[in-house]
């Protein structure tokens, strides 16, 4: 069949998408699975959380949109180093701001880092649509989309959270924020 370049060109990236999307839900019920299954850890390391803070942002600025800012607010030193798990951490934080930049079409994403004794306090803000109190513990069941017509699987706060879980953290919703959506990620590190 001759069909146009314009046209072979869009079905190959429809194919792209796909593979994508299908690599995405098979990363996530892997990823799932081997949070039920595993009893350990892998051991920690001794990292830089600000430079986790800057890897998060530069992997999700291609997907943020041209009108939104994203802002680094962390407040802690860049030669601050713990011992924990960076890239379960990046796992995580990689969920929130890509949830954040699907859903912020104006105004700013931010990611902040502060230190709280032997804690590391993530949290990741947006000027979006927000997350209405009905839903808010909704949110973190796996397969559940506030959107049902928006990209995505439904699985990425749910590994979100258990990630955090199996590091003896914590990730809520912050419903006391009203200008969008307020992700918190709390780590417990140490040095």
């Amino acid at each position: 069949i001759e069909l146009p370049a314009a046209e072979r060109l869009e079905i190959s990236e429809r194919i792209q998408e796909g593979t994508q999307h299908l690599t995405n839900i098979l990363d996530d019920l892997i990823q799932i699975s081997d949070l039920e299954s595993s009893s350990e850890l892998p051991p920690a390391e001794d990292y830089y959380p600000a430079l986790i803070v800057v890897q998060a942002l530069e992997a999700v600025r291609p997907s943020v949109a041209a009108d939104v800012a994203l802002e680094n607010q962390c407040q802690v030193s860049d030669e601050l180093m713990v011992s924990t798990y960076p890239h379960l951490i990046q796992t995580v934080l990689a969920r929130l701001l890509d949830n954040a930049a699907k859903f912020t079409h104006l105004g700013s994403i931010t990611l902040s880092l502060e230190q709280e004794d032997d804690k590391l306090l993530f949290s990741v803000s947006d000027t979006g649509p927000g997350i209405p109190a009905d839903k808010r513990d909704f949110i973190f069941e796996r397969f559940s989309k506030l959107d049902s017509f928006a990209q995505g699987t439904g699985l990425g706060l749910s590994v979100a959270r258990m990630i955090a879980e199996r590091l003896g953290g914590t990730l809520t919703l912050d419903a006391d924020y009203t200008g969008g959506s307020k992700f918190d990620l709390i780590i417990p590190v140490s040095f």
